[in-house]
């Protein structure tokens, strides 16, 4: 078959994928990555990188690959990337008692060691095994003594090097549970690899070990510490910390104008799913529409193809500053993250993670349209469902880079980060499918011309409409379940009124972010947008309308129900408390570019932190609302919205601190 386009036509396109991808190439490529990053060292990122980049060479792709500095100093925005760090061997052995049995094995199971582990002296360290009941908290080491010692705890790393630092220890044995929403079986293992960053300044190691063998570890140590006896253990950690470097991998396809359309996937962790599944199918769609296009089955590209493999995040935004301005090419992306997990075996559901909502855009829609085609309903055969933004390798969404990138993902996922993350337990046909969707986002924003305005308003303007019925929905069941409840209630009439207050500003709220989606559009015509500005008006106007009436709908059923009970809504008027008019005096600003992490974080400012923003959405999106004109309350009110996770004044308190830090510039209002 052949595509002729003068229009898209999402069934052609899609029929010639359908016959075109291949489940078992993304199987067949997923697994060889796997093969490599599953020791998540930088001597094999190396050779995954190389792996990449040569498939996508000897497809016929333009490939670049760039070296990024990892050295835990060099900074891209709030990034610090990672010093890099080769192993040879790990294991951990029993002395007493138990003498010679061993504990964990890097070449057996990786993920048994934490990622950035020091090295111990070449003949290895013996040290007693301290067990600390809720080591993620302070109060739990009163009385504790660690010096030289090796902790032993059911928490993760992260959650205790803290208290390792500050108390002496030499290491920590963790038997934390792995997955991600879903608790993962008790044989496999939690992979590490945020505890030691940037740069391991202390020359720490960790082993993690399963749930199953930790508890039997830890009964030994309270069974020997109930007899005044001691556990001691072998550690010998054959690793390097030192100055290198990671790649990044683009790979174009290039179309007939200087725009572009991206798919970004991230390399270097050990699962086969997470995220050499992303990867896989990144490249089965590179090859197969670099072939389709050479054949002559798709006409010639209007927007080009890149691909962009990476470091999750850091990697993204080394490859964006390190090619400044290349993100004004990019019309949309797309996010590629573990995508091939067998849903029963994972207990997953496949999520499109929209944008941010500041960049909520015709992409959403698009995208939601194609899995609905591809996927199904959504219950069978595939799982699947919309989802608030997840911060990823989609940071590129944010409004500093301004590329609107949806993402997929499979979440909840039992495997996520363990050592049951395998081949087996990806699913040939979910690849094939999540390679299609793929395929045809990417292809349909790339033949996307004036032509296709009309039908995206449409596709964005029905998901606006339906997000709307979903919060109109649920307020009418908080008005029901509120007049049923508290009938007999003197304060009846007040927390009525007081939901169809938060009906009237959540609803207004919509309006305004469906506004932003619906001329977001224009970016398929771009500088030639004149003509077009009112189809967007007429677009706007109808979502008003049906925003109106939703309201309408909603504040007639509230009246109904009063009058049963003799009673009506009163005038209701509303002041800013003085919180809100100092918030409203304040103008934020950002300084630094990109989502942030707080990694370099002086340490005097480190000891009053509260938060750690890192892969956190709740923390940066309110960054993202900033745009130089907004008050720090229209922010509040925006953010709240959006996520929920502030109050005003921690809100606040969270600015403060950011400027304190030199993220954000706090200026005064003008009169």
């Amino acid at each position: 078959m052949k595509v002729d386009l003068e229009r898209i036509s999402i069934e052609k396109i899609l029929d010639v994928l359908k016959e075109s991808i291949k489940g078992e190439n993304v199987l067949k490529t997923a697994s060889e990555i796997w093969q490599s990053d599953r020791f998540f060292d930088f001597k094999h990122f190396e050779k995954t990188a190389t792996f990449c980049a040569s498939q996508l060479r000897d497809a016929g792709l333009e490939v670049e690959v760039i070296n990024v500095p990892a050295d835990g100093k060099t900074k891209f925005g709030d990034w610090v990337m990672p010093k890099a760090w080769n192993v040879e061997d790990a294991t951990l052995l029993m002395v007493e008692p138990y003498n010679g049995r061993v504990l964990a094995s890097y070449l057996e199971n990786p993920q048994s060691l934490f990622m950035h582990s020091a090295p111990t002296p070449e003949e290895g360290i013996e040290a007693e095994v301290v067990y600390v009941k809720n080591a993620d908290r302070a109060e739990s080491y009163e009385n504790v003594d660690l010096e030289g010692k090796i902790l032993l705890t059911d928490k993760r790393g992260g959650s205790v090097q803290k208290y390792l630092e500050s108390k002496g220890a030499i290491g920590v044995i963790s038997y934390s549970y792995g997955g991600h929403g879903a608790r993962s079986p008790p044989d496999v293992t939690f992979w590490e690899n945020s505890c030691f960053l940037p740069d391991n300044p202390k020359n720490l190691f960790g082993f993690n070990l399963s749930p199953e063998r930790g508890e039997w570890l830890r009964d030994i140590v309270e069974k020997q510490s109930s007899r005044g006896l001691s556990v001691k253990v072998k550690a010998v950690v054959k690793t390097r910390l030192y100055d290198g470097g990671f790649k990044v991998v683009s790979a174009l396809i290039p179309g007939s104008t200087d725009e572009e359309v991206w798919a970004i996937g991230h390399l270097y962790e050990p699962g086969a799913n997470d995220n050499a599944s992303g990867c896989g199918v990144m490249i089965e769609v590179a090859k197969t529409i670099k072939r389709l296009l050479d054949e002559g089955r798709l006409p010639a590209l209007r927007r080009g193809l890149r691909f962009i493999f990476s470091l999750e995040c850091y990697g993204t935004m080394a490859y964006l500053l390190t090619h400044k301005g290349i993100e004004h090419k990019a019309v949309a992306g797309i996010n590629v993250d573990m995508v091939g997990g067998d849903q029963y075996k994972c207990l997953s559901v496949l999520r499109l993670c929209e944008n941010p909502h500041v960049s909520l855009s015709f992409t959403d829609a698009l995208a939601g349209r194609l899995m609905h085609e591809v996927l199904g309903s959504g219950v069978y055969p595939i799982r699947w469902r919309r989802s608030s933004y997840i911060l990823d390798d989609n940071l590129i969404a944010d409004p500093c880079f301004g590329v609107p990138t949806v993402s997929i993902i499979g979440l909840p996922d039992r495997y996520w980060h363990t050592s049951g993350d395998t081949p087996e337990i990806l699913d040939p046909e979910l690849l094939y499918r999540t390679a299609i969707v793929t395929a045809a986002y990417m292809l349909l924003v790339s033949f996307a011309s004036e032509n296709d305005v009309p039908w995206f308003l449409e596709e964005t303007l029905s998901m606006l409409q339906h997000k709307i019925l979903e919060v109109v929905n649920s307020f009418r069941f908080q008005v029901y379940k509120t007049f049923s409840s508290n009938a007999n209630d003197p304060n009846l009439v007040n927390r009525l009124a007081e939901i169809l207050s938060e009906a009237r500003e959540r609803l207004s709220y919509w309006e305004k972010v469906g506004s932003r989606a619906l001329r977001s559009v224009l970016r398929i015509v771009g500088s030639t947008s004149e003509g077009f500005d009112e189809m967007i008006k007429e677009s706007k106007s109808r979502l008003k309308g049906y925003v109106d009436e939703s309201l309408k709908s909603l504040r007639a059923m509230v009246d109904r129900l009063l009058e049963m009970q003799g009673l009506k809504l009163p005038a209701r008027k509303t002041e800013l408390t003085e919180l809100e008019k100092t918030a409203a005096k304040i103008i934020p600003k950002r300084l630094v570019i990109g989502t942030l992490t707080f990694q370099d974080l002086p340490k005097e400012l480190r000891a009053e932190c509260k938060w750690s923003p890192a892969y956190s959405t709740d923390l940066n999106a309110p960054l993202f609302w900033i745009d130089g004109k907004r008050s720090l309350l229209e922010v509040y009110r925006l953010s709240k919205m959006e996520t929920g996770r502030f109050s005003l004044e921690e809100l606040m308190e969270y600015f403060r601190f950011l400027e304190k830090a030199g993220y954000v510039k706090l200026e005064a209002a003008e009169d």
